[in-house]
């Protein structure tokens, strides 16, 4: 089987819990999600990750430079990554004429999250039924594995692993470098049976 990244979603905002509660809903559908809590994290991260989108609060914003949803679309690097705007009031007007695709309200229940991402052009996948394995130690791995269960994977918790043992897994997540990665396992067709 051949292994592929899952979309990474940047998600954005000065409340952590927001930005916990839309990454959960975004796990729930096989997306990792990295998180920054400042305009400069923001830039920093979208630029350096190339998220496959971000969910931002429009209140993020630099004092003389405008939102931060203005900034990512003046720099080359980032002005062609969909932003949704995640924001306390229903100005979608607003979030629409500064370059995002889509606006949710607070707080973000777990359809808007899904819709906004389908809107954004990227895939959803989800992984009920689907067999997890989650390989590594910490408490973000152990968050991770929780998320999947909950989102109604079967998930297989494990310290180390080996090429062998991820055969079978439609989820495969592994920590690497002190950030966990997301991976789906692509099967072959089956073969077509004879008449």
């Amino acid at each position: 089987s051949v292994l592929v990244r899952s979309p990474r979603v940047l998600v954005a905002d000065y409340d952590e819990l927001s930005c916990l509660l839309v990454a959960h809903h975004l796990q729930a559908v096989g997306s990792s999600a990295l998180v920054a809590r400042t305009d400069q994290e923001v830039l920093r991260m979208a630029a350096q990750h190339r998220p496959a989108l971000i969910i931002i609060d429009i209140r993020l914003s630099h004092e003389t430079e405008g939102t931060t949803l203005e900034r990512l679309k003046r720099e080359d690097v980032t002005a062609a990554i969909p932003v949704v705007v995640l924001s306390i009031d229903d100005n979608a007007g607003r979030s629409l004429a500064l370059g995002a695709v889509a606006h949710l309200t607070k707080p973000a229940t777990r359809e808007a999250v899904h819709e906004a991402v389908r809107t954004a052009g990227l895939e959803l996948r989800s992984v009920v039924g689907k067999r997890a394995l989650v390989v590594g130690t910490g408490d973000e791995l152990d968050r991770v594995a929780e998320d999947l269960t909950e989102a109604g994977a079967v998930v297989d918790r494990r310290n180390s692993v080996t090429r062998e043992d991820a055969i079978g897994c439609d989820v495969v997540v592994v920590d690497a470098e002190q950030s966990a990665i997301t991976t789906l396992a692509q099967r072959p067709a089956p073969p077509a049976l004879d008449a």
